[in-house]
């Protein structure tokens, strides 16, 4: 769960000049980072107008237009920031509400930035939506992890950390077999990206189902979606993921590892 862990955001900057942004969709982009903050908030960012990335965020948020997650994204968030860091990667700070701070990748890849939105309004849906967790799952229950998986510690109880990986994990899917149905042949770093998702996806639901008197009533009805999307997702999908070579992936999904394990 991306909310900053171990990142001390700074106050909101009053006496910084507003920093370049388009509007897309009815959602601000800001293409400067620093100028958001107070001097001295420890993130690795460079303060540099990203500008030259602006084709590729139009070109990710017409795909979620073309798929209908366009307008829930702009109904969830009102702010984009983009910013550029080799140790931070993309995060959502309840000290910014509606505004989901995306990191770029090396090449400005438009599906990055669609994983990074989708994951990163999910986070912030859910926060606004219950800022503790407690309408989704008991947040004082012991939670195990049956499945042998670990979330990264970002803040929260076990229990909720865990349910906010499992839903945005889960819209990371649906967002992406969506496009590949839209889509007239077969995108091979596509379906990696899914196959990605949906491998971290898996103990998530796993460890949600072996431990479902933890959940809420909201919770639950959560959780028979994301179970049966998955299930549409395997009966269609199944062989090629399973095909696929994930080896040696780090936290965010990498195209070159990825391309040169696959032959691409």
């Amino acid at each position: 769960m991306q909310q900053a862990a171990g990142v001390a955001i700074g106050r909101r900057a009053s006496n910084f000049a507003t920093p370049p942004s388009i509007v897309v969709r009815g959602m601000r982009v800001y293409l400067s980072f620093s100028q958001l903050f107070e001097a001295g908030a420890p993130l690795d960012w460079k303060s540099t107008d990203h500008s030259n990335a602006i084709p590729s965020i139009e070109a990710a948020i017409s795909c979620l237009a073309d798929v209908g997650m366009a307008d829930a994204v702009a109904a969830a968030i009102s702010n984009i920031v983009i910013f550029q860091s080799e140790r931070n990667n993309s995060f959502f700070h309840p000290s910014y509400p509606r505004t989901i701070f995306i990191n770029l990748d090396r090449s400005h890849d438009k599906f990055h930035l669609i994983e990074e939105i989708v994951h990163q309004t999910g986070h912030s849906l859910l926060h606004e939506l219950s800022p503790d967790g407690s309408l989704f799952v008991e947040i004082d229950a012991e939670f195990v992890s049956t499945s042998g998986a670990e979330a990264d510690d970002h803040g929260g109880t076990a229990a909720t950390v865990r349910f906010h990986s499992m839903v945005t994990l889960a819209l990371i899917c649906q967002c992406y077999v969506a496009l590949l149905q839209r889509s007239s042949e077969l995108d091979a770093v596509l379906m990696g990206r899914l196959a990605f998702a949906a491998r971290k996806l898996a103990p998530d639901i796993q460890d949600f189902l072996a431990q479902k008197t933890i959940l809420q009533n909201p919770g639950l009805r959560i959780i028979r979606t994301v179970l049966n999307n998955y299930g549409e997702m395997i009966a269609r999908h199944g062989g090629a993921l399973t095909a696929l070579n994930l080896d040696g992936q780090p936290y965010v999904f990498d195209n070159v590892l990825f391309r040169a394990a696959n032959a691409l």
